[in-house]
């Protein structure tokens, strides 16, 4: 019998020591799922974040777009205005020679 009881002695240390170690494994194993999963979540705010100003960028870009383009429009027809203006002006007050070939 003293066979069979070191054998038993043996079984039981070999399984308690299996069994610590897959607690130990089982618990580094959660604690990177946690890690990895704090990673995961910080990630994703960073990525609302990004998403978040590219949106105000794009809403700024719209609206300097829409301003610029009524800018231009006003600018080009003050440009006409004042050319038009220009040419009713010297039309009327022009007290130079004319340009053409027939005054010599």
């Amino acid at each position: 019998m003293i066979s069979r009881d070191i054998l038993n002695y043996t079984l039981s240390v070999a399984i308690i020591v299996g069994v610590v170690f897959w607690v130990w494994l089982l618990w580094y194993i959660i604690r990177i799922f946690r890690s990895i999963e704090g990673l995961v979540s910080d990630f994703r705010d960073r990525l609302h974040a990004i998403d978040t100003i590219l949106q105000t960028i794009r809403e700024k870009l719209t609206s300097t777009h829409a301003q610029l383009s009524f800018l231009a429009e006003g600018l080009k027809q003050l440009m006409s205005f004042i050319s038009e203006k220009r040419r009713t002006s010297r039309g009327r007050t022009s007290s130079r020679a004319s340009d053409s070939a027939e005054d010599f």
